[in-house]
């Protein structure tokens, strides 16, 4: 099971969401999670206390739907603006900007500041299976420190892949959470993911609020979309 705990941004306020996909996707990785964690617990791959460096990496690439439930929390908590303001600052493939690194040793060690939110790739990176390169079954999707400083137990997990053991697809769930939602699932680099999810979860908030307010329409002139940037 990853160790990297979950460290909260400020809370907001609520406000209005269009909640059923964002569920759709919230259950597609709590499946994910738990395969992931089952995997941990029958061969003892585990990643070492505070251990950052698969965040620290600057190639982590998610999709706008597998972002959604990350953007659903941030406007819940009042800090989608401002997080929308960092990915915007960040394009390109660059850190992801929902990374707490650690004071003490910063380019090893850190956090998620989402982690209960985060995206399928975050969830299953080093505990999953991927189909094999040189057969046609499938082989242990792991991180290269779990392999230097851990063999007995990666190889124990090789194992228990190699017998059948239903681990999570590190090479399909990104694809399959990303089919949720029609023009999402394109990997991206993180931040622009998170960015583009930020402003469709925005965007359809405020048409719901919108539409919402009944026949005011007809007595206000139509009003811009805010923009979703920190004043």
């Amino acid at each position: 099971m990853h160790p990297c705990g979950p460290s909260s941004f400020v809370s907001g306020t609520d406000g209005v969401e269009p909640v059923s996909l964002v569920e759709r996707i919230e259950a597609r990785h709590a499946d994910l999670s738990a395969r992931a964690e089952a995997l941990s617990l029958v061969s003892g791959l585990a990643c070492p206390s505070g251990c950052g460096r698969c965040c620290i990496s600057p190639n982590v690439e998610s999709s706008v739907a597998d972002l959604l439930p990350a953007a659903h929390a941030l406007f819940a908590r009042g800090d989608a603006a401002a997080v929308h303001a960092l990915a915007a600052a960040s394009p390109g493939w660059t850190r992801c900007v929902l990374y707490q690194p650690d004071a003490a040793r910063p380019d090893v060690d850190g956090r998620c500041g989402l982690y209960e939110h985060r995206p399928s790739i975050c969830r299953v990176f080093g505990f999953a299976a991927r189909r094999a390169k040189a057969s046609e079954g499938l082989e242990l999707a792991t991180c290269k420190d779990l392999r230097r400083f851990t063999p007995e137990t990666v190889a124990r997990a090789e194992a228990v892949i190699a017998a059948g053991f239903d681990a999570p697809r590190v090479d399909r769930a990104p694809a399959e959470i990303g089919a949720e939602l029609g023009g999402g699932a394109a990997p991206l680099p993180i931040n622009e993911a998170l960015r583009r999810a930020i402003e469709r979860l925005g965007i359809e908030r405020a048409l719901l609020a919108g539409g919402r307010r009944g026949g005011d329409e007809d007595d206000e002139p139509d009003r811009p979309l805010p923009p979703l940037r920190a004043a």
